[in-house]
């Protein structure tokens, strides 16, 4: 199984945010990624979870949005839109957090498809 990105994810599946800024695919912003080798996708629900580093011990994540299945099979593709409520509330620090994408199958399967680290960079308002 491979992945690949696109911006604000980097080469090793790390999420680089702006707290307050919106991750939207209208503007050409929202975290993407290409998958190779995982099921089929077809009407999956996919959910990013975060959960800070410091606070590992608690349960439930800091973060969960619900994502897009942008292509459920062959050359594969999710997507996760954050808002600016959603980046708002995460406090700024590199590695801060750690994140997974997961998908919930319609065969009642769950699967994790990404892993990585999430730095979220202070608003220079």
């Amino acid at each position: 199984m491979t992945t690949a990105m696109s911006a604000p994810v980097n080469s090793d599946d790390d999420v680089e945010l702006v707290q307050g800024d919106t991750y939207s695919n209208t503007d050409s912003r929202s975290l993407q990624w290409d998958l190779t080798g995982f099921p089929d996708l077809t009407g999956a629900t996919i959910t990013m979870r975060a959960r800070s580093r410091t606070m590992l011990e608690q349960t439930g994540a800091i973060l969960s949005v619900t994502g897009a299945v942008v292509t459920a099979t062959g050359s594969q593709q999710v997507r996760i839109e954050l808002t600016a409520t959603n980046t708002s509330s995460l406090m700024p620090g590199t590695n801060q957090y750690e994140y997974e994408v997961g998908a919930a199958l319609s065969g009642g399967n769950s699967i994790t498809l990404i892993r990585g680290d999430m730095t979220v960079l202070r608003r220079q308002d």
